[in-house]
């Protein structure tokens, strides 16, 4: 999901938010190498943020994305283009 996100931020010209800083992901280490770039992108465009749990942020790449999810990042990338 967040490749094809990643390409969609890019033909629509959506660029990174400011004033946010970035929170390194504690799951990192799942991250397969072809989403990495792309995890990086959707967070840096604040669509998706990963979870809070234990004072770190996690991104869960290996978990299932639920249609209520989907949902949400297709609004908030159709609100991101004005």
């Amino acid at each position: 999901m967040t490749v094809m996100l990643a390409r969609a931020i890019k033909l629509l010209h959506i660029t990174k938010t400011s004033g946010t800083p970035a929170k390194p992901y504690g799951d990192v280490a799942q991250f397969s190498q072809y989403a990495q770039e792309s995890i990086q992108t959707v967070t840096d465009t604040e669509l998706m943020q990963g979870v809070e749990q234990q004072g770190q942020f996690f991104f869960h790449p290996n978990l299932p994305t639920t249609r209520e999810a989907a949902a949400k990042v297709l609004y908030q990338l159709i609100k991101a283009t004005k």
